[in-house]
């Protein structure tokens, strides 16, 4: 499931984890899974990094949204309404 939460974080404006206890960190979860959650979620947020700061400048800027549903920008489509 940590694995999960860290692949969801990639795409989500602010990258953390949350978790009922303080033992989120990668570490707690052996060598296996913090290298497995490096490989498939945090190596893609740094190459991210660019998109991801230019949305947050249009935020800042224009008023822009950093996640919006698919319906903002294609109000024609009915599968964007409906996915």
């Amino acid at each position: 499931l940590l694995t999960r939460w860290f692949q969801f974080g990639v795409f989500t404006p602010i990258f953390r984890v949350h978790g009922t206890n303080g033992n989120t960190e990668l570490w707690e979860f052996g060598a296996q899974t913090q290298r497995h959650i490096v490989q498939s979620a945090i190596r893609l947020r740094y190459r991210l990094l660019p998109y991801i700061y230019s949305g947050f400048h249009r935020v800042a800027a224009e008023g822009y949204t950093m996640q919006r549903a698919l319906a903002f920008d294609f109000p024609e489509s009915a599968r964007a309404r409906t996915t």
